[in-house]
């Protein structure tokens, strides 16, 4: 599409999301399950602050956990967060998937359509518990696509070089922002750092600029988790999510008494960043871990079904259950959309696994990357907990509202110099 048409769309796009966002803020991350409030932080110093952000157990991401308490502590108020970040996340990666695809006008319209729809379906659902990690994941996740293909594309070495800064720092926050994604980031890291490595004269430079903010930001935090609370990911919460889900299969193992520790303060809830339940988490996880490898057919079984639930598109969350023909045309879309990007996720792989020799020269292509995110976030909201499925699909809408398409037609040619067109929708397989 003509450059100037395709900013009028963005600008009316943006400009509906801001009607539609008037008067709406996602809540502060730290008021997870009620433990802590920002109040609690008032008069802490710099030094306390950041003690708590890397000593902290809860899933709390801990980038969004340190900048509201930066900015609370400087404005005394977090609406920059949760309102104006918040927006901005909401509304960026949608607009980050239509410049993406606006060298094809047909795919162009099609995303921004299904944009719209999944936009106003988002606002709708999520006011039943805006948590701002929901579409900061999405943003991130787009944001890294789009700068590595951009690092990849040629160019000045200038240029590679900070697209090759910016995706490794959109990885590397995407990572950040849910606990499982540090189980996405090794993938992400060894196709990328591959990629690059083609380039045989900047190779090595691509590859170094794309891992400094990686290793800075996500090695670094990591690494401090493992030492100081034997913790891989940043959440002691992982078992009891997956036991919500599979509670029915698994056999529940002996628990720590966790009722001694009472609610830091009158009003909240009790508190959970202790070793007692970090432990039962654990004890939770590895009963879930068991039933897999003890019953894998029956866990198949029953993974299906949890699959077949997320796929379902629920839209009510807890009391709130929005309703409107319009939220009708989104779930039907959204399962269109999240079957259509499985199938391709099944061909994708099945690829691979025949033609291996010539995978990395078209797995990092555009939608064959998202392809790949997406089926993963789709499985692991669907597998990894139960309850609140509306709220996790918001997360994968707009990597399905570029729908992506496998680009496998020629992955096992013997010439293959010419790279497919992935700016055209083709279901030439």
């Amino acid at each position: 599409m003509h450059q100037l048409s395709v900013r009028i769309f963005q600008a009316i796009f943006i400009a509906l999301a801001c009607h539609w966002l008037t008067g709406i803020e996602a809540v502060p991350a730290i008021t997870w399950m009620n433990i802590y409030d920002l109040e609690d932080f008032k008069y802490k110093s710099w030094s306390e602050l950041f003690s708590f952000v890397s000593n902290n157990r809860l899933p709390i991401p801990p980038l969004v956990l340190a900048a509201e308490l930066s900015v609370y502590k400087i404005l005394g108020s977090v609406q920059l967060i949760t309102i104006y970040f918040y927006k901005f996340a909401i509304c960026a990666p949608y607009v980050v998937a239509m410049e993406m695809v606006k060298l094809n006008r047909v795919r162009f319209l099609a995303t921004y359509a299904v944009s719209i729809l999944f936009l106003f379906g988002s606002i709708q659902i999520h006011q039943g518990n805006p948590q701002g990690y929901d579409v900061y994941l999405p943003c991130f996740l787009l944001l890294f696509v789009y700068f590595f293909e951009r690092s990849v594309s040629g160019g000045p070495l200038q240029t590679q070089c900070l697209y090759a800064l910016y995706a490794g720092l959109a990885l590397s926050l995407a990572e950040l922002t849910r606990p499982f994604m540090i189980f996405v980031l090794p993938a992400g890291l060894l196709i990328s750092v591959i990629s690059y490595c083609r380039f045989k004269k900047v190779g090595l430079i691509l590859t170094v600029v794309f891992l400094m903010p990686v290793v800075s930001l996500s090695g670094s935090f990591h690494i401090f988790k493992w030492v100081k609370h034997q913790q891989l990911t940043f959440s002691n919460n992982t078992g009891f999510n997956l036991s919500r889900a599979w509670g029915r299969v698994i056999v529940v193992p002996p628990l720590l008494d966790e009722s001694k520790y009472l609610p830091i303060k009158e009003g909240r809830w009790p508190n959970l960043d202790t070793d007692e339940h970090q432990i039962n988490s654990e004890r939770f996880k590895q009963a879930v871990v068991e039933q897999w490898l003890n019953h894998p057919v029956q866990s198949a079984s029953f993974a299906m079904s949890l699959l077949n639930d997320f796929l379902a598109g629920e839209t009510r969350i807890y009391d709130h259950n929005p309703n409107s023909i319009f939220l009708q045309a989104y779930k039907l879309v959204y399962k269109c959309l999240a079957g259509l990007l499985l199938v391709n996720g099944l061909v994708l792989v099945g690829c691979v696994l025949m033609y291996r020799r010539r995978v990395f020269d078209r797995i990092t292509d555009r939608d064959n990357l998202t392809i790949l995110l997406t089926a993963f976030l789709i499985l692991i909201f669907a597998i990894g907990e139960k309850g609140e499925e509306a709220r996790f699909i918001i997360s994968v809408l707009p990597l399905l509202a570029l729908i992506p398409l496998a680009r496998v037609n020629d992955i096992g040619a013997e010439n293959s110099s010419v790279p497919p067109d992935g700016s055209k929708i083709s279901f030439n397989w």
